[in-house]
């Protein structure tokens, strides 16, 4: 028996909806139901036979859609076995009614882990986790599965500390419904799963954050200086000054992830939240643009900046289902750019 996890690792994680689903990852739950056959994916079918070939093997010989621990909470707080001076947590995340999948996209946790930059990462997808240490010497190792295992810890609450800070981060791509979206998609308004139960609002695990959130003003709402900066851009539409705002993007998430991971409220936790899940799909409309420089391409930008001033989620849909009509490139760049316009018009802030 195999798990989905199996088959997530063999797609091609452009993520370019040109099989018709946002994401791989969406793509891989819709294989395991049935609704998708793997051919679907020209990334598959072009360039990648052999992984084409071992996901149909896994298909036949059966997989598993529940891979997540059934325990819940701390199991023990040990001497580390390494070092007996220093203590080993084995923690297991809540489990989210009705979840069909608990996974994490290891793709955007490796993502986030480098804009972070303060923690040395180390990811196994074969083998299904990540290895994330500080400075201190202090790591947990994440099983996408749905656990956590915190060795070499200094002290309890130094070791929680640590825990939380990965849990904060990681809980951004954490499949949080049943057809397959990310805490990181938003996906109200993407998602047509009915049995949603949790989205952006809920929250990550709760091991050492108060409940109380400090209130800190905004200088200016969110949601008005996301509408003032698409403005500029579009109102400034050359090559060179996507690749500004592409940098202006990226220190800015860089720091919003930074304050995610040392935030000791949950309302900071889904303050900066929100605003990373905010940021990254414009990042990755603009460094799509920035990669694929063309006259044409600037022209869909320009489309697309269009449909996110006017907050027009079915005309960015238009266009996605559009763009599958045409050749190669255009067709990937297009529908990678709208597929984030997405990602980005579902994220209320």
């Amino acid at each position: 028996m195999h798990f989905i996890h199996d088959v997530y690792i063999k797609m091609p994680s452009e993520n370019c909806g040109l099989c018709g689903s946002l994401t791989c990852r969406v793509a891989t739950l819709a294989i395991y139901r049935g609704r998708m056959d793997p051919s679907d994916c020209p990334f598959l079918v072009s360039g990648r036979k052999d992984a084409l070939n071992e996901i149909y093997k896994l298909i036949d010989e059966g997989i598993n859609p529940d891979i997540g621990e059934s325990k819940t909470g701390f199991e023990s707080i040990s001497p580390c076995p390494s070092d007996p001076s220093k203590l080993m947590f084995v923690y297991y995340p809540e489990r989210v009614e009705n979840l069909v999948v608990n996974l994490y996209d290891e793709k955007m946790v490796r993502t986030l882990l480098d804009y972070e930059g303060s923690f040395v990462s180390r990811s196994s997808p074969e083998l299904g986790f990540s290895r994330i240490e500080n400075d201190r010497g202090e790591y947990v190792i994440v099983f996408a599965r749905g656990k956590f295992i915190t060795r070499q810890a200094l002290t309890e609450y130094s070791g929680r500390r640590l825990l939380q800070s990965v849990i904060n981060l990681l809980w951004l791509s954490k499949t949080s419904c049943e057809i397959g979206y990310t805490v990181l998609d938003g996906f109200q308004g993407i998602c047509v799963c009915k049995a949603t139960t949790s989205s952006i609002e809920r929250g990550p695990d709760n091991i050492s954050l108060s409940d109380e959130g400090r209130t800190v003003p905004w200088k200016e709402e969110p949601s008005c200086f996301f509408d003032r900066l698409i403005g500029s851009i579009s109102e400034n539409l050359t090559a060179n000054n996507v690749n500004r705002y592409l940098q202006v993007c990226r220190s800015t998430i860089r720091e919003h992830i930074r304050q995610l991971a040392l935030a000791d409220s949950k309302a900071d936790v889904k303050r900066n939240a929100k605003l990373v899940s905010k940021w990254i799909p414009l990042d990755e409309i603009l460094g799509t643009v920035s990669t694929h420089a063309s006259k044409d391409l600037l022209k869909t930008l320009s489309q697309v900046l269009r449909y996110l001033a006017d907050k027009n989620l079915d005309s960015v849909e238009h266009l996605l289902a559009e763009s599958k009509g045409y050749s190669w490139p255009k067709n990937f760049v297009s529908s990678k750019i709208c597929v984030n316009a997405k990602r980005y018009l579902c994220v209320q802030v």
